[in-house]
């Protein structure tokens, strides 16, 4: 609450925020309910590849190719922002 308070004011007071501006990380937070649902979808895909269960439909869809173990979780090809 203190975040969303002070956040609010922030962005009023320096940004001349109003409406939904107000809320700090106002796109994070409205992408949010997506994000976990990404994550949700990755990680019953992942353990139906590990028990050798089916895939249930949806995760076909979900825009996520599969990876062989030594690709996932690795930073091998990561370049950092300059």
């Amino acid at each position: 609450i203190v975040y969303l308070a002070c956040g609010a004011i922030y962005n009023y007071q320096a940004k001349g925020a109003r409406g939904l501006q107000l809320i700090p990380h106002v796109g994070f937070w409205m992408d949010y309910p997506a994000l976990v649902m990404d994550g949700v979808h990755y990680s019953m895909k992942l353990v139906s590849e590990y028990t050798g269960q089916q895939p249930h439909s949806y995760s076909e869809s979900s825009g996520f190719q599969t990876l062989g173990a030594a690709e996932r979780d690795t930073f091998a090809n990561f370049e950092p922002s300059r």
